[in-house]
């Protein structure tokens, strides 16, 4: 069984007596009750309330890396080369930060897009000007050369390639895993965040 939200926020939908998906697979069934036992955790934990699916093991894992490997680090590298553009074109760091992600506007965009679709959620919040940016940069943000490279992730996981990396990452103790997290933590963009936290105090729910 792999929930779809990190624990945090399982436990949290949990107590407020809702849950979060889930996927569930049987890899070797010894006893001919897994599916129901898999199941019945599933709803002790309050999945049930939202969904189950049945995905394989294989293709849970290769999703997720996926997700990990193209989906999450194009937003981060997005938010950081147009904080670093915007900067040097002269516009306000933490007026930046607040524009990009600060205000929590692009998590609650994509949350509504869960909700009720991608394409639904930019008619339904979507400035006119907002869709035509979207609609007309997006070609020219991620030509073919781009979707070439997508192919390549999927294959790294596939293949092992990724697996490989990690692990000989791993048995060193993350030596380049904490340069590169040691880097971030100092780079001007934190730098920045912490002054918008100062000036901004969003209550978190």
């Amino acid at each position: 069984m792999a929930p779809r939200l990190p624990g945090k926020f399982l436990r949290e939908r949990y107590l407020a007596g809702s849950g979060v998906p889930v996927y569930v697979d049987v890899g070797h069934d010894a006893t001919g009750r897994a599916k129901r036992r898999v199941l019945a955790l599933a709803k002790g934990l309050g999945a049930t309330r939202v969904g189950a699916m049945e995905v394989s093991f294989a293709q849970e894992t290769e999703l997720d890396h996926f997700s990990e490997h193209f989906v999450y680090p194009l937003i981060v590298a997005a938010i950081q080369v147009a904080y670093e553009t915007l900067v040097e074109e002269g516009y306000d760091p933490e007026a930046v930060l607040m524009e990009l992600h600060g205000s929590g506007e692009l998590g609650e965009v994509l949350l509504e897009a869960g909700h009720i679709g991608l394409h639904k959620m930019i008619e339904t919040l979507a400035s006119p000007a907002c869709q035509f940016g979207i609609y007309s940069y997006a070609p020219r943000l991620f030509p073919q050369e781009m979707r070439r490279m997508v192919k390549d992730v999927v294959r790294e996981i596939r293949d092992g390639s990724f697996a490989r990396q990690l692990v000989s990452e791993q048995q060193q103790d993350y030596p380049t895993l904490k340069t590169m997290k040691e880097a971030a933590r100092s780079d001007a963009l934190a730098a920045s965040e912490a002054r918008l936290r100062q000036l901004i105090r969003f209550e978190r729910k």
